[in-house]
């Protein structure tokens, strides 16, 4: 697009030509567009500087004359349109604001002129759009707590609900879309382009959380919701966080702005609730049948319920360290905090004794003791997960210790934290599919430090911790079904081109079968016009008019002799070659070779027919992103009777079903989510957690894998992590003292 059309576009959505609003309001959206302007424009100006030289560092670097010349080639479309860019990312943010009272559910709605039209999402757009999405969530999670207000603000200016916060008409991805446009007329590869975003993330978005929040206060100077307090409520089990907004009135200083928790006392509960007196009995008994317990001998002294506190208030308020094991640090478990703790409590001794811990103090060390080791087996720990368990192994521990609805209640604040933390760790960060999101990490051990450093005795806490937690997760989740949407709509792409290309190909071995052609005709159809009518068959059908115009030029090329006109079979055949891709000089020349014309290179020299054949051969084909030859299906046995009765089965899977691929000999796995299969190709494509392609094969092979036990279904989620290990210590501690193995009603309340 040239600069006039943008332009010119831009002129069409100025805010001064909405005379339909009101002049105060035209006045706040022009303070508005004056702030972003200030902000971005200098910011892409940096941005762009930095990236010429960072083009020119990879030139210096590069290994390959391609590499080197890509790296010139663009740090001169840079400088041409450089100048440009500021303007036009500050119309484009003016034209965002002049049409910021459209109805964000609109945009969803499909495009009445698009409804015939059918194209494939090519790995690059994908990759392109993948990214653009990746800087705005960046963004987004980082300045959540201003975006969410300034999202009911602008609902208030547009007489609308709410704006979702990716549809906030300044947000974060309103911003990136807009940079989309002031970058598109540089001609950049994929790679580059990408590059170039995140150094104009670098430079305009790292402290993006204090620009929003200086919008908010200029529009709380304009007279926008000045007293606006938004706040969120605790999340329920099994439902979605509920938003809540209130006008702050002159006398709710005083008043919390939500639900405060009720402080935890440290006097000891003179009745404990029935789950944790069988706990307790079971503890008992199991001590019974190993041969007593692990109460230290001779003089002792018993330690108060303050001085357990006091004792690991103190341990809380040391840095955790890893213990070094067989020469490697480990994160510490609850064994060594066991240890600590008794040596913590050696201070109240009046002579030296070893310390005493009463009964029930005790009986919850022990059972938090078996609830991390439980987690631990449960889910694998990688080193991530167990770094932030060990965090909070005392605050939990003095939680149990004061509170003993922490065994029984799911509801429990401190053990929805704990049952959060150890999913999103084991689930988002330890598995096999690469690095971490470096934002969820960081989110992660900003909640655990915060915990450690804050936790006095005050349950709120955590209810903050986990709404904190919960929201960024949203965000991730978000992100991760916008992923997995774009790889699905990739795929169906991929399988209806296939099935295109068979059809197209099934055509014209018919009309060669038997006939003896030059060898350049015959790759030309095969391959090239093999490409064109499948094109023809993905956008207008395999009974348009436009499919048979190619299949009639087809044979037009096979009765065509030397000498016959030529001029326009010619101008159709290359018309066709240019809509799937090749150049107009290349197209030129391959149309003319074919009907023996004589082609000539820019130099006046001839061009040989096996140039030409050379030319069809390296082609990248239709839809092919990565690979320049067509590819091979391998072919399989067929299916044995068991196999067949799987994939039968299968075909009644719905999407979004999880399975687990066994990846060694040891037995470990990987979740994958079937995210979508092909019934007519048997093609399916699956996802991991974070909605990113992890594995691609056909319903054939995956029933072949599940009956030799190297894939199954994954058994549905119902419980927590949490749950399922209090459920495991009631089973063993039942089994050693030979009582049934069920639960007892209590356990998960």
């Amino acid at each position: 697009m040239e600069m006039g059309e943008s332009s010119q576009r831009a002129g069409q959505a100025r805010i001064a030509s909405r005379d339909d609003l009101p002049a105060r309001l035209r006045g706040v959206l022009d303070e508005l567009a004056k702030a972003l302007t200030a902000h971005f424009e200098p910011a892409l100006h940096q941005a762009l500087l930095n990236f010429e030289q960072n083009l020119f560092k990879t030139a210096e670097q590069a290994r390959t004359n391609p590499e080197q010349e890509s790296c010139y080639a663009s740090m001169r479309e840079v400088k041409r349109h450089r100048g440009d860019a500021g303007p036009r990312l500050a119309a484009a943010l003016e034209a965002l604001l002049a049409r910021f009272d459209r109805d964000p559910a609109l945009d969803s709605l499909p495009d009445p002129d698009s409804t015939d039209r059918l194209e494939l999402v090519h790995e690059q757009t994908l990759e392109l759009d993948l990214a653009l999405r990746d800087i705005a969530n960046r963004a987004e999670v980082h300045a959540a707590e201003p975006l969410f207000e300034l999202a009911h603000r602008m609902a208030v200016l547009a007489c609308l609900p709410v704006f979702e916060t990716e549809q906030v008409p300044i947000g974060p991805h309103a911003v990136t879309h807009c940079l989309q446009e002031a970058l598109a007329p540089m001609d950049l590869p994929t790679e580059h382009r990408v590059m170039a975003w995140r150094t104009f993330e670098k430079y305009a978005l790292r402290d993006i959380r204090a620009f929003y929040e200086k919008i908010n206060q200029a529009l709380i100077r304009l007279g926008i919701l000045p007293h606006l307090l938004v706040y969120r409520t605790q999340r329920r089990p099994g439902s979605e966080p509920v938003s809540e907004v209130a006008e702050n009135k002159p006398d709710a200083a005083s008043q919390p702005a939500a639900e405060p928790g009720r402080p935890l006392s440290s006097e000891p509960e003179s009745e404990q609730p029935p789950l944790f007196d069988t706990l307790r009995e079971l503890l008992a008994q199991r001590r019974d049948m190993l041969g007593g317990g692990d109460e230290p001998s001779g003089h002792s002294f018993p330690v108060d319920p303050e001085q357990i506190q006091d004792a690991l208030t103190s341990l809380q308020n040391k840095p955790v360290q890893s213990v070094m094991q067989q020469g490697k640090p480990i994160p510490r478990d609850m064994q060594h905090l066991r240890q600590d703790l008794l040596a913590q409590l050696r201070r109240f001794s009046p002579h030296g004794e070893a310390p005493r811990l009463a009964p029930v103090q005790r009986d919850t060390v022990d059972l938090v003791s078996m609830l991390f080791d439980h987690l631990d087996k449960d889910v694998h720990m990688g080193n991530a997960t167990r770094s932030f368990l060990s965090k909070l192994q005392v605050p939990l521990l003095r939680v149990a210790l004061l509170d003993s609805d922490f065994f029984s209640k799911r509801d429990h604040p401190a053990r929805q934290f704990l049952n959060t933390v150890t999913e999103t760790a084991a689930y988002w960060m330890d598995s096999t599919d690469g690095e971490a999101d470096p934002s969820l990490v960081q989110k992660m051990h900003r909640v655990t430090d915060q915990l450690v450093h804050e936790f006095d005795g005050d349950i709120s806490l955590f209810a903050k911790l986990l709404d904190d937690l919960q929201r960024h997760m949203q965000t991730l989740a978000r992100r991760a079904e916008t992923a997995e949407k774009r790889y699905v709509e990739a795929a169906q792409g991929k399988d209806r081109l296939d099935m295109a290309r068979t059809q197209a190909s099934q055509a014209i071995q018919e009309r060669l079968a038997g006939t003896r052609i030059p060898n350049l005709l015959r790759a030309l159809l095969e391959q090239t016009w093999t490409d064109a009518l499948a094109l023809a068959i993905l956008r207008h059908g395999q009974d348009s008019d436009a499919y048979r115009q190619r299949l009639q030029i087809a044979d037009d090329l096979l009765l065509h002799k030397q000498g016959q006109p030529s001029e326009k079979l010619c101008a159709e055949l290359e018309h066709g070659l240019i809509q799937v891709g090749m150049a107009s000089n290349d197209a030129e020349q391959v149309a003319r070779k074919v009907l023996d014309e004589p082609v000539t290179d820019f130099s006046g020299e001839s061009v040989s027919q096996t140039e030409i054949a050379m030319r069809l051969k390296q082609r990248q084909r239709l839809g092919d992103a990565q690979d320049q030859h067509p590819r091979t299906k391998p072919v399989e046995a067929p299916l044995t009777s068991e196999e067949q009765r799987m994939l039968e089965r299968l075909k009644s899977i719905p999407f979004g079903s999880w399975f687990e691929f066994q990846r060694n000999q040891q037995g470990d796995v990987v979740r994958r989510k079937l995210a979508w299969f092909s019934p007519v190709t048997g093609r399916c494509l699956f996802v991991n957690q974070r909605g990113q392609r992890a594995e691609e094969c056909t319903m054939q092979r995956l029933a072949r894998d599940m009956v030799r036990k190297q894939v199954r279904i994954a058994k549905k989620r119902d419980e927590s992590m949490v749950d399922r290990a209090w459920k495991a210590i009631v089973t063993s501690l039942r089994k050693l003292g030979n009582q049934p193995a069920a639960l007892s009603p209590g356990v998960a309340q």
